[in-house]
């Protein structure tokens, strides 16, 4: 059975030659959320800036690894499991890139209203090192 909450995501990102160049955002959606054999599931839909089209996305949750799927106006699966490298392919309206993240941690806090995860990994674009980034994600029962 699934129930409405409220989905937090934060991200910090920098390039970590220089601590002063950092980039953050946070973004809070209406979401729909299931626990299903020890897996967090989160769907939610975003409309990128600038534009009407809609993208689809899934977030599953599980101890050490947390998957993002996107479907729509953006298309991605993205993977962050603690010690691995991941590239997939980011289809935008833009044009397709190539992303990789090396997640150095994924570390989950459930509690009574909220379920935190704190994401910690290195992105590349275009097999070149871009940023550090730390994401939180935060489901937020209503």
């Amino acid at each position: 059975m699934s129930e409405n909450v409220l989905f937090r995501i934060k991200g910090l990102h920098s390039n970590g030659d220089n601590s002063e160049e950092q980039d953050e955002i946070e973004v809070l959606n209406g979401a729909q959320y299931y626990k299903k054999n020890d897996t967090h599931y989160i769907l939610y839909e975003e409309i990128a800036e600038g534009t009407t089209t809609v993208t689809k996305n899934l977030v599953k949750i599980s101890k050490d690894k947390v998957e993002i799927t996107k479907k729509g106006g953006v298309g991605t699966n993205m993977c962050f499991v603690p010690g691995k490298r991941h590239k997939t392919d980011y289809y935008t309206p833009e044009g397709m890139f190539s992303m990789g993240m090396d997640t150095k941690s994924v570390d989950m806090v459930e509690e009574d209203e909220t379920i935190t995860v704190i994401i910690a990994y290195a992105m590349e674009l275009n097999n070149e090192h871009v940023a550090d980034c730390r994401v939180e994600l935060q489901i937020i029962k209503k």
